[in-house]
């Protein structure tokens, strides 16, 4: 029995984390980043007492061209621009690392997803995956509440070399304000909620 449940727990992490490896390179796809950046600038003017608001002091164009830099260096691991600055750079690469990282990690879990499903009790797997989605649900809230102190604590976590801090007129904080990333945590955590609810509601089915 701890060995069943054992797999179950590892199965179910496996398949939270191809959800959110999903989700975010949906996020990151340069579509999805003009989107939400329009998004961001029609939401901007009414938070300016908020600690969400930056000032903008670029055109749209810059903001346009140094975008463009940060996806290379995302995607890509380098840019023929020169937009932003080597701090900036050196965080964006630091970030490119993350993507790859995470896209090993992704392709080991959905191996391992494949390899464990015979062995999962789908009725637990779904009981399991609603409890998560409690979780997530209030995470999230308290995320989009303090989010500050949450995207300070993220950073520390995956960039502890601590070279994440910029000015408000830096281009990178320009390009991608604090409610950018506000509507991204939105956007990631309600679709990874959904594509889990669903994947109980499936596993319920196989059960019965």
């Amino acid at each position: 029995m701890p060995r069943q449940r054992a797999l179950e727990f590892f199965f179910l992490g496996c398949r939270i984390l191809i959800c959110y490896g999903a989700i975010l390179f949906f996020l990151a796809a340069p579509p999805v980043i003009t989107l939400n950046q329009y998004i961001t600038k029609l939401l901007q003017p009414f938070l300016r007492q908020s600690d969400l608001y930056i000032k903008p002091s670029i055109t749209e164009t810059s903001r346009a061209y140094a975008t463009a830099q940060s996806l290379d260096l995302v995607w890509l691991g380098r840019s023929t621009k020169d937009a932003l600055t080597r701090e900036e750079v050196s965080h964006l690469l630091d970030v490119h690392q993350i993507f790859i990282w995470m896209s090993f990690l992704v392709g080991c879990a959905v191996i391992l997803t494949v390899l464990l499903e015979k062995e999962i009790i789908d009725g637990r797997v779904a009981r399991d995956s609603r409890r998560v989605i409690l979780v997530l649900a209030v995470t999230s809230l308290v995320g989009v509440v303090a989010f500050p102190p949450f995207f300070e604590g993220f950073h520390q976590v995956f960039f502890p070399q601590g070279n994440y801090s910029f000015s408000p007129n830096s281009l990178i904080i320009q390009c991608f304000p604090p409610l950018f990333w506000v509507a991204n945590l939105i956007w990631l955590q309600c679709a990874v909620i959904v594509l889990l609810w669903w994947q109980a509601l499936h596993a319920q089915r196989l059960d019965i």
